[in-house]
């Protein structure tokens, strides 16, 4: 999520706006940010124990950040963290929860300030969809008319609040706007949620309040990476944030199982790890991760996800499809020790860095014919956390959002 730019480079995406604006209809648009790409708040009152004497009980009935915050990445403070952020599972559930005594939120629903910039307090290194926003206002967009965004807790997978908050906040955009069908606009796993909500509401209702979606980078039948995520920790270039708290966060998330390879859509049969008792393929993840990673609940929440992610279902919207090719992407893992604790040797295949690209790619033949417009815009080298985010995507989705 590492992306600066110059005040050059924002002139140039201003003046290239400005030419395109002149007789143009803003067409509202709802954002749906990525794994990890939300602001998350956090309100303590916590009466069980902590690991240490000194970890907050306490914060006086206010939300404070906790994603990012790396003054709470801090050695000292690491461990009071990651009990108190963790979330916890219940095994008579088969659920997780956040640990008692605290609650979080994701930060600033309804506007872009939830994933604009991660930390707002940080000179650089965690800029995220800023470069978009920012360029779509100086278009002609205002935050609150017609320029909404939907941030949201990433821990956890899409759930039944998410649903009734997104509609209500797509139906708040088309009525501000003045009765304007919204675009939606995605990226990452927002495109997986993103799905979930369109296959959860009406056509009835589509057909009056979406004009289309743009979905950028979609993980639509998983990412091979997401599996280092479990072993390793993956920080998603956030150098501040160790992987070893990464991964606590990944192995106790069941949105880390939305996103790794489905069997039922990959090649079952291709390697995706080895170690030193053998092979594993894509149809034997699930068994691997119970047996090798030892993950408390790991069986009950792949057969949940691998359940939900064999629903993705044609959108019945106009879907504009957005990915990049051209980056080494991880396909294949090599560890030296059977519990895969070791840093692995990669192989590679074509994706964007981080989504392989027989996953970006998915739908873009599965959706065809389905009576809605489809179509593909496919970048050349450009990273996944920047595939919405350059000089030409920004062009691109200004165009899309003002089209008659």
């Amino acid at each position: 999520m590492k992306l600066i730019l110059s005040n050059f480079h924002y002139l140039i995406i201003t003046i290239v706006l400005l030419s395109l604006v002149e007789g143009k209809v803003n067409r509202p648009t709802v954002i749906v940010p990525g794994m990890l790409g939300s602001i998350l708040d956090m309100k303590l009152d916590i009466k069980i124990p902590q690991p240490h004497i000194y970890c907050e009980k306490d914060s006086d009935g206010k939300f404070e950040r906790a994603w990012l915050a790396p003054s709470r990445y801090i050695p000292e403070f690491l461990d009071c963290f990651m009990f108190q952020f963790t979330p916890t599972y219940d095994p008579i559930t088969g659920w997780y929860y956040n640990t008692p005594g605290v609650e979080v939120q994701a930060h600033g629903w309804g506007t872009t300030s939830g994933f604009d910039e991660l930390d707002p307090d940080l000179p650089f290194g965690s800029t995220y969809l800023k470069p978009l926003t920012d360029s779509l206002k100086k278009g002609g967009y205002v935050e609150g008319t017609n320029l909404f965004g939907a941030p949201y807790d990433w821990r956890f997978a899409v759930n039944a609040t998410f649903i009734e908050d997104m509609k209500e906040l797509v139906e708040t955009a088309y009525t501000k706007s003045g009765s304007q069908a919204v675009v939606i606009t995605s990226h990452s796993l927002g495109c997986l949620v993103t799905n979930y909500f369109l296959s959860e509401v009406s056509q009835e209702w589509k057909d009056k309040y979406v004009y289309s979606w743009i979905a950028g980078s979609g993980p639509w039948i998983g990412s091979v990476q997401a599996f280092n995520g479990l072993t390793q920790g993956d920080n998603f270039g956030m150098f501040f944030v160790p992987d070893s708290v990464a991964r606590v966060f990944e192995q106790h998330s069941d949105t880390t199982f939305w996103v790794l390879p489905n069997p039922s859509f990959w090649d079952s049969d291709a390697t995706l790890v080895s170690i030193p008792e053998g092979d594993y393929t894509i149809k034997d993840l699930g068994s691997l991760i119970v047996n090798n990673l030892k993950l408390q609940n790991a069986q009950i929440m792949w057969d949940r996800v691998i359940k939900k992610v064999n629903s993705l279902k044609v959108p019945n919207v106009d879907t504009h499809l957005i990915w990049s090719k051209g980056i080494n992407t991880p396909i294949k893992y090599k560890f030296e020790k059977n519990d895969m604790s070791d840093d692995p040797i990669m192989e590679y295949s074509d994706g964007d860095g981080t989504i392989n690209l027989v996953s970006l790619e998915y739908t873009s033949s599965k959706w065809k014919n389905s009576g809605h417009k489809l179509t593909t815009q496919i970048w050349n080298d450009v990273k996944h956390q920047e595939t919405l985010t350059t000089t030409e995507a920004i062009k691109y989705i200004y165009t899309l959002l003002t089209e008659e």
